[in-house]
């Protein structure tokens, strides 16, 4: 398999764990949990532009034939 396949599993966990921390910052917690998810979505966001620049760079270099 390539490299190209598990970034794109990478990509869809990402952003399903973006999409749990999001609603889990919403939720009526303590500040601190709060602050805790809003920093790991604030990463997690991070990650993923890393993930799907990589993504791109290797879809021009291997365009499909």
């Amino acid at each position: 398999m390539s490299e190209m396949y598990f970034l794109q599993k990478c990509i869809i966990s990402a952003e399903d764990a973006k999409g749990s921390y999001s609603q889990m910052s919403n939720l009526d917690i303590d500040p601190t949990t709060k602050e805790m998810y809003i920093n790991m979505l604030t990463d997690l966001t991070k990650h993923l532009h890393y993930l799907n620049d990589r993504f791109n760079y290797l879809k021009k270099q291997n365009p499909p034939e």
